[in-house]
């Protein structure tokens, strides 16, 4: 046993025991908690349990459930927040969190420490799209955010704010919208968290700068997807970072089967379309920069593995980005990004642009590094261009950072099988060497329109001004990446009423528009010899099949018995156990 490990089981067995039996119920020394009530309503919206003082350590027992609601609310009746913690170098650890609109809710929390806390089952967005159409009520605004917007519309199950030197470690969130929410959060570290198969942002940044997140599982934290019917996404993310969030590292991350994979985008202050000022100089450089992505898992986004806008000195290193639906790399108005030593396979199958589709698709930027990276099988490797009609917008940012597409390098890449190796469109002074390509016809390995060839220059000095290889310090002991390689591809990527479905139990989800004869499609029954049975409807059709991954898919066709007849109800169970109980209702003229 570690002496870490020793300190900390001596420290909590010397913990006084505090029963925890009404809301709001305040702790203003070092405890051990016992939830002893069936659910502990905030009452006020500053929290059922208020962690007051500094230097506390506040441990819930293992099996202790801080529920705020019970256990039949809808999600998006679901309000208060379950911990408020306001002290610095508070320690949280253990225990289950439920039912609120906010798990745990910090400020002013310098030096705080979460671990191994447990948030399922909080608040959640109805979502509004179906499969059958997508609904632009469920699009997520992530420009607002000073008054702290987004804990209050969206909820989340760790928020903090105006904090700095925080740790988050070996937390799991499930069934609930956001996982982490960092406001105005510096020089902290996020590690060894699984906050998956949520429908808005694994881990959200703003005015963050400094902190490090690795070794954590943002998977599945997506909406607005019906598989080969529509990508929209609606601003959902693994990792978001916006609003000026600079300087942060992300890596040894799964970041896989999100709206994107992460965005990094300037925020609307840094452009000029919110608070504009009269001197131009304070845009200069301004956005969301020098953020290093490093050696994370990011595919089967629903639209972009990385999408940058109006951002400067972004690395992306060494990352496995592959199937993506529009690109594995989309960047707008990005200047001195260092992209290098990534795999890029597959990306850019979802019918968009031509330009867009692509493993790395670039517009309107200058001083962009794209070196020793492996293209393969994308309908364009790499695509780079000038856009004249852009911007679109008049934004002060543009008149400090014009948005030109000069003196870009491309070096040492090795294209293979991709439809179009190379396609460079209205470039000026864009340095090229030593690039391979492999299984290409002729005219497909690079095309270049006139002015770009006339501009077009040898790169001569393989090394990019400036630039230094990153050796962070990466916290972290669990390997995330490649652990759900069982749900490899976007047509795993299920919506149901909440959010994504979890693969963890059987599911009936109506495919399309409600009428007298229903389609549904039933997920997670192993069996494929499997009795449906039905009350209040006839089974018209019963046919099945398999995922890209092999999961099985079974296919129905109901139909009302009589007109008398309103509700229905459908079970199933497989040779495995596994119970399938839905019950609906066929609306009135159906």
């Amino acid at each position: 046993m570690s002496a870490t490990w020793l300190a900390a089981l001596l420290l909590w067995a010397g913990l006084p025991v505090v029963e925890v039996n009404r809301a709001p119920f305040e702790i203003r020394e070092s405890s051990r908690v016992k939830i002893t009530a069936e659910t502990l309503a905030d009452p006020d919206g500053r929290g059922a349990i208020r962690i007051i003082g500094d230097g506390l350590t506040i441990e819930l027992d293992d099996d202790a459930v801080l529920r705020g609601a019970d256990a039949d609310t809808d999600p998006d009746e679901m309000t208060g927040i379950g911990i408020v913690i306001t002290g610095e170098d508070v320690t949280l650890r253990g225990g289950t969190i439920s039912g609120y609109k906010v798990g745990v809710h910090a400020h002013g929390a310098d030096g705080l420490t979460i671990d191994g806390v447990t948030l399922r089952d909080n608040f959640r967005q109805r979502l509004h799209s179906k499969p059958w159409r997508q609904d632009d009520r469920d699009r997520l605004d992530r420009q607002q955010n000073d008054d702290g917007e987004w804990m209050k519309r969206y909820g989340g199950g760790i928020v903090v704010q105006d904090s700095s030197g925080v740790t988050i470690r070996n937390v799991r969130v499930r069934e609930t919208q956001n996982g982490i929410l960092f406001d105005r959060v510096h020089d902290s570290w996020v590690y060894d968290n699984d906050a998956s198969f949520l429908s808005g942002w694994g881990i959200a940044l703003w005015r963050s700068t400094g902190n490090t997140i690795s070794h954590n599982a943002f998977d599945f934290c997506v909406r607005g997807y019906s598989h080969r019917i529509y990508n929209r996404a609606h601003g959902a993310a693994a990792v978001l970072l916006t609003e000026q969030s600079s300087e942060n590292v992300v890596a040894i991350n799964s970041l896989t089967h999100g709206g994107a994979g992460i965005i990094c985008d300037a925020g609307d202050e840094a452009v000029g379309r919110t608070n504009p000022r009269d001197d131009a100089d304070w845009y200069a450089q301004r956005g969301s920069n020098e953020n290093a992505l490093l050696l994370n898992e990011i595919s089967d986004a629903i639209t972009y593995g990385v999408d940058l806008s109006f951002c400067r000195g972004t690395m992306i290193l060494r990352n496995q980005i592959n199937r993506n639906a529009i690109a594995g790399v989309r960047g707008r108005y990005v200047h001195g990004s260092v992209i290098m030593r990534n795999e890029l396979e597959s990306n850019g199958d979802m019918p968009m642009d031509s330009q867009t589709q692509a493993g790395v698709a670039l517009s309107n930027g200058s001083e962009n590094h794209i070196r020793q990276t492996w293209f393969k099988r994308n309908p364009v490797g790499l695509s780079i261009w000038s856009d004249p009609d852009e911007p679109k917008e008049e934004l002060p940012w543009f008149a400090a950072n014009p948005p030109e597409a000069i003196g870009n390098t491309i070096g040492s890449n090795r294209f293979e099988e991709d439809g179009i190796g190379m396609r460079l469109d209205r470039l000026t002074n864009t340095a090229i060497r030593g690039n391979e390509f492999f299984e290409f016809e002729n005219d497909t390995m690079m095309v270049m329109d006139e002015h770009t060839q006339e501009t077009v220059r040898r790169l001569t000095d393989p090394s990019i001004p400036g630039f230094d290889w990153p050796s962070p310090r990466l916290p972290g002991v669990k390997e995330p990446r490649f652990q759900r390689t069982h749900l490899r591809g976007r047509d795993h990527i299920v919506m149901l009423e909440w959010g994504p479905y979890d693969w963890s139990r059987p599911v009936a989800r109506r495919s399309q528009p409600p009428s007298n004869r229903l389609e549904y499609e039933v997920y997670g029954l192993k069996s494929e010899s499997v009795e449906f049975e039905l009350t209040g409807a006839r089974l018209l059709m019963h046919e099945h099949d398999r995922t890209s991954a092999g999961h099985l898919v079974h296919r129905l066709v109901i139909e009302r018995i009589s007109d008398a007849e309103a509700s229905y109800r459908l079970r199933a169970e497989d040779d495995a156990g596994n119970t399938l109980e839905h019950t609906g209702r066929f609306a009135a003229g159906e």
